[in-house]
């Protein structure tokens, strides 16, 4: 069924619309188009501040306000795997966790992050890919 939305003036068809629990439609008033651009002109006026940061932990993974900083802390602002910080990475180190159990695990740079995800957490695989290295190195 069509939707207008409140952005570009477009009639839409619903499922270009984000779901929003706390409005009676139960629809967002702009499609999902219109929300990536205002969302881009917002984060380049004013940037990610830390709450937008901590709301997002809380939200993905269930962190509690300043439970980040207090795992930076103990892994001495360095990744859990590779050791580089994120001066050294450019980028702020993510939150690993297990996607079967969503249990946080520790705070990974990009790529070891996306290494163990490539890998689908897979112990086996890391192992055949350690050995493959050790005999074709």
């Amino acid at each position: 069924m069509p939707r207008r939305c409140k952005g570009c003036l477009e009639d839409k068809d619903e499922s270009l619309f984000h779901v929003d629990k706390r409005v009676k439609s139960g629809l967002r008033s702009r499609c999902k188009a219109c929300y990536a651009v205002l969302n881009k002109k917002n984060k380049q006026v004013r940037g990610w501040t830390e709450k937008d940061k901590e709301a997002r932990y809380s939200r993905q993974y269930g962190l509690k306000i300043g439970e980040y900083a207090e795992m930076l802390e103990a892994q001495d602002y360095k990744c859990a795997v590779c050791g580089k910080t994120e001066q050294e990475n450019k980028k702020r180190l993510a939150v690993d966790h297990c996607h079967k159990t969503g249990k946080v695990r520790k705070l990974l740079c990009h790529h070891c992050n996306c290494a163990l995800g490539m890998v689908n957490d897979n112990e086996e695989v890391l192992v055949s890919m350690l050995s493959y290295l050790r005999e074709n190195s």
